[in-house]
């Protein structure tokens, strides 16, 4: 996991924690980066299903429209690293590390969480 990413976790595990008890962000970040961390070293990459893969690297239709939907349940209140499987996958390998068929199967969850939410 990219060091980037367990920063990035640390700061909104911290912002949850300024939002549940008051104070200043930065007076939860120490405990927010253990956290973050003990996230990263339990990370187990998602497993998928072989029998239909999609070949080839993820296209940048398929990145714009994951970034769209990443940022849609953002705004309505949606903790997407939390609560939506293969995000962290998505974020830790990026565009390129990305295949078709893993970016294909987090829109596919991305969706049902909207269909949940909405």
């Amino acid at each position: 996991m990219k060091k980037s990413v367990i920063m990035s976790n640390a700061w909104k595990i911290a912002r949850k924690g300024q939002n549940q008890f008051g104070g200043k962000v930065t007076d939860y970040l120490s405990e927010a980066l253990k956290q973050a961390w003990e996230i990263a070293r339990s990370f187990q990459p998602k497993q998928f299903d072989n029998s239909k893969k999609l070949n080839g690297m993820m296209t940048g239709k398929q990145d714009w429209f994951i970034t769209k939907l990443m940022k849609e349940l953002d705004q309505q209140g949606i903790d997407v690293i939390d609560q939506v499987p293969g995000v962290i996958e998505y974020l830790n390998q990026g565009t390129y590390g990305t295949s078709k068929q893993e970016a294909s199967e987090l829109i596919g969850e991305l969706l049902n969480m909207k269909k949940a939410v909405a």
